[in-house]
């Protein structure tokens, strides 16, 4: 695509060269050159001497020439239009990748806060059960699990 665009880029300022510098014709083996509408043959002036349909050729084969410098100029505007929309496409693709992946970490955050806590809460009802927690030990791991718990409140509310 930038090759093309390159490629665009380089014959619009071959077209444009023309244009600006005045428009080079040849007919009949002959070079003319077309400047501020008057019409040279190497550098004499014709425009005056040459034959009315010599003159009309000329100016048909100038406007031919305008006609496709126009024709470049909004080909170009369309590949510039063109890529514009392949940037902007790319960038909402990006940010719909982003937004994916947050939120498969944050389902991942979740599933682990979720996990922990399990496993807090058998390994706390197992002391529990044994007798092996003191009050102290029972109200650490009490404060743990309510910890646990508040991070999955964060983690869901990071998933929404």
């Amino acid at each position: 695509m930038k090759n093309t665009i390159r490629l665009l880029m380089l014959a619009v300022f071959v077209f444009s060269g023309d244009y600006v510098f005045g428009q080079e014709v040849t007919l009949n083996d002959t070079v003319y050159k077309v400047e501020n509408g008057e019409i040279f043959s190497g550098n004499k002036n014709v425009t005056k001497t040459a034959k009315p349909e010599i003159r009309e050729k000329i100016l048909f084969a100038i406007e031919h020439q305008n006609d496709k410098f126009q024709e470049a100029k909004r080909i170009e505007k369309q590949l510039e239009k063109a890529e514009k929309e392949r940037k902007r496409e790319e960038k909402k693709r990006k940010q719909v990748e982003k937004k994916l992946k947050q939120k498969q970490k944050a389902q991942a955050n979740l599933e682990h806060a979720i996990k922990r806590h399990e496993n807090a809460l058998k390994k706390y009802n197992k002391l529990k059960s044994k007798g092996k927690l003191s009050p102290v030990k029972e109200a650490n791991w009490l404060d743990k699990i309510e910890r646990l718990d508040q991070s999955i409140g964060k983690a869901k509310l990071k998933l929404k």
